[in-house]
């Protein structure tokens, strides 16, 4: 027992620590007695509460507690996530080759990744993971069944598998690898000429897996570029300034910060490290770019070489500096703002934070007036606000809740595995969409009525077809095959394709 208070008591110093390092007023005499007062109750509750208390849990709780009290992103790193963090911004963990997901409770193959030691040895989207190493998965949340499935490169691990069809499990032993954590998960021709490139987040290879992107779509003869940064939650700094400069001159403003001491005053300009690009850009966002998402889309719209489509950004502008405590746990503490390069502050205002979560905040005409290189008018107020503005289309509800049921993903795999002759410019026609119809109907997932509704929707059926094509091809073909082929029907992709006429004349000016 007193082992276990005095290691949460040592953490908690750690923690004060790093106060002090930062010129905290924590020394002065009442923080020390509120500091007294927290380690005796916290001896108290351990040494006399009849329940089983955990020293580490307890200092955590408290932790994220004291960190409500300042911003939205600043937060207690527990080992656990910490590693995790690291493993993300390296972009490589070692492990199957295989994305994962809980469908019906159980632990469901999403998909393979190509190349992989999963994809080698043949397991399928679909495929449940009964069992690792013995142990079962029933029960056990994704988190869990991920740790348990990464591990040092070259060591084995076992996995039991139920496929559809088969009375028995499969066994796999299987050998962990290197995977790839990529950040650039797609990159093809749109059309003659038109390259489209999707960046999921901001990991340590980015800039560089953008700059592959880019040099294979020039030798498909690329002349135009829509960067696709929706639901790019960000993460990496300088990655996100890599990735400004293939398209900015050299030395341009990225983005900087500022802060509440000098140190914290610091500005980030295009290194020149890469091959510039002097293509048009279209840059397309929504409420789900955030962070480094919005200082690509803030410094390309303030320097006007790009044309900004979509939906306003979340507004996350807060620079979260991570300091190293004790017991491999961490604290992200935000230290500064970021500004884009016509000073525009990206975070938005958080005193409400229910406002705040829902993007009902942002940035908007009539806030804060800025100025382009070349005058023209941008707004601040929080997040970047596009030159164009395009609203995704709404997903009937009925569509949603079929999703989450898993009723597309569990049609989707058997359909493949009865035709395996499918051709990938595979369109799902009424037949398809009556057999799935009566799935949803068997599976209790609609009554007779609600599936004749919705087969009497022209709109929820052009949403159906699409989501259908998407997973069946993902599962016969892969997850890139089922993306390629719904995205050339992409509202806001298609509307987005109008604007490279401004984006062409854009790229003119800033390279006369």
């Amino acid at each position: 027992m007193l082992k276990a208070v005095c290691a949460s008591l040592a953490l908690l110093a750690l923690i004060v620590g790093v106060w002090f390092a930062l010129g905290g007023d924590i020394a002065q005499a009442q923080e020390h007695h509120s500091f007294r007062q927290y380690t005796e109750m916290l001896e108290k509750v351990q040494t006399w509460y009849p329940g089983e208390t955990k020293g580490d849990r307890l200092v955590y709780a408290s932790i994220d507690g004291m960190l409500e009290m300042l911003d939205p992103h600043s937060n207690f790193l527990d080992p656990e996530a910490y590693r995790s963090m690291r493993q993300r911004q390296a972009g490589r963990f070692s492990g199957l080759g295989i994305i994962v997901g809980i469908r019906d409770g159980k632990v469901t193959v999403i998909s393979p990744i190509e190349g992989t030691p999963a994809h080698r040895l043949g397991i399928r989207a679909g495929d449940i993971i009964t069992a690792i190493d013995g142990a079962p998965t029933e029960g056990k949340n994704i988190d869990d069944v991920v740790d348990k499935l990464r591990g040092p490169q070259g060591s084995k691990v076992g996995i039991a598998v139920m496929r559809r069809g088969l009375e028995a499990p499969l066994a796999f032993t299987i050998t962990r690898e290197m995977i790839p954590e990529t950040s650039v998960r797609y990159s093809f021709m749109l059309d003659e000429g038109t390259g489209y490139v999707r960046i999921t987040d901001f990991n340590r290879t980015t800039a560089q897996e953008l700059e592959d992107a880019l040099k294979g779509l020039e030798g498909k003869a690329m002349k135009r570029l829509l960067l696709d940064l929706r639901d790019n939650p960000g993460g990496v700094l300088e990655q996100a300034v890599e990735a400004t400069d293939l398209f900015l001159k050299a030395g341009s403003m990225v983005v900087y910060t500022r802060g509440r001491d000098a140190s914290s005053f610091q500005e980030y300009r295009t290194p020149s490290k890469r091959e510039r690009r002097d293509l048009p850009v279209i840059v397309l966002v929504n409420g789900g770019s955030a962070s480094a998402s919005e200082i690509v889309a803030g410094a390309l719209q303030d320097h006007e070489r790009a044309v900004i489509v979509g939906e306003t950004t979340f507004g996350k502008g807060l620079v979260q500096s991570v300091y190293e405590l004790g017991g491999n746990s961490a604290l992200a503490l935000t230290t500064a703002r970021y500004h884009t390069p016509s000073g525009r502050c990206i975070q938005r205002d958080y005193s409400n934070l229910a406002d705040y979560y829902r993007g009902a905040n942002g940035a908007a005409a009539g806030g804060e007036e800025y100025k382009t290189d070349r005058g023209r008018t941008v707004f601040g107020g929080g997040g970047i606000t596009p030159d164009q503005v395009l609203k995704s289309p709404e997903v009937p509800v009925r569509q949603w809740r079929l999703q989450l049921a898993g009723a597309y993903f569990n049609f989707a795999v058997d359909f493949a595995g009865r035709h395996p002759d499918l051709a990938r410019d595979f369109q799902p026609d009424d037949k398809v969409v009556e057999a799935f119809s009566a799935q949803c109907v068997k599976d209790e997932l609609l009554t007779p009525k609600g599936a004749a509704e919705m087969r009497k929707d022209e709109a929820e059926m052009r949403v159906l077809r699409t989501i259908l094509r998407r997973e069946i091809l993902s599962a016969r073909f892969g997850m890139t095959q089922g993306y390629q082929s719904i995205i050339r029907d992409d509202e806001q992709v298609n509307q987005a394709l109008a604007h490279f006429g401004q984006a062409a004349d854009l790229a003119g000016l800033y390279f006369q």
